[in-house]
């Protein structure tokens, strides 16, 4: 076996030349240091300057979440912005029902409303992103759909042109 590298050097076949010394080199041509390729970037392991471009990202990031939180407004939680969300409707409707639904179970099994209440609010927690998750793929599934359909219409006038050619 002559690909294993642990192998006695009597079992390998192929003898492989050894490699040029730098000293062989520079007795026919005289290579400089300077000359050379830089293997590195110096300025890589300086330590100030990677200090100072922490410093630079911490403050870009800093300043991207000032950005963030101040582009939130009060009008961002208002009823008439959030209904228009997407999958918001859904997400509350499964998320109330299935409050009702583990509350009123949890109740009457127990006669406990304490208990009751957190787990109808745990179970409209689990409710509500649950309907959101299946709504955001329903919308995704169909957004697809629709790709593909105009895709396949573009494709359909190409295909009719190719026939009527045939025919001619």
């Amino acid at each position: 076996m002559g690909w294993w590298p642990f192998a006695s050097s009597s079992s390998s076949n192929t003898e492989k030349p050894p490699v040029q010394d730098n000293q062989q080199l520079a007795a026919s041509e005289q290579v400089l240091l300077e000359d050379l390729p830089k293997r590195f970037n110096p300025d890589e392991y300086d330590p100030r300057k990677q200090q100072q471009q922490q410093q630079q990202q911490q403050n870009q990031q800093k300043a991207m979440m000032k950005m963030a939180l101040d582009s939130i407004s009060s009008n961002d939680f208002k009823f008439e912005t959030l209904v228009k969300i997407p999958c918001f409707r859904d997400a509350g409707l499964i998320g109330i029902s299935s409050m009702g639904v583990l509350a009123t179970i949890i109740f009457l099994v127990h006669k406990n409303p304490s208990r009751a209440a957190n787990w109808g609010v745990g179970g409209g927690l689990l409710g509500s992103l649950v309907g959101w998750e299946q709504c955001r793929s329903q919308r995704k599934r169909s957004f697809e759909n629709v790709e593909k359909a105009k895709a396949a219409l573009r494709e359909k006038p190409r295909q009719m042109k190719n026939q009527e050619e045939g025919k001619d």
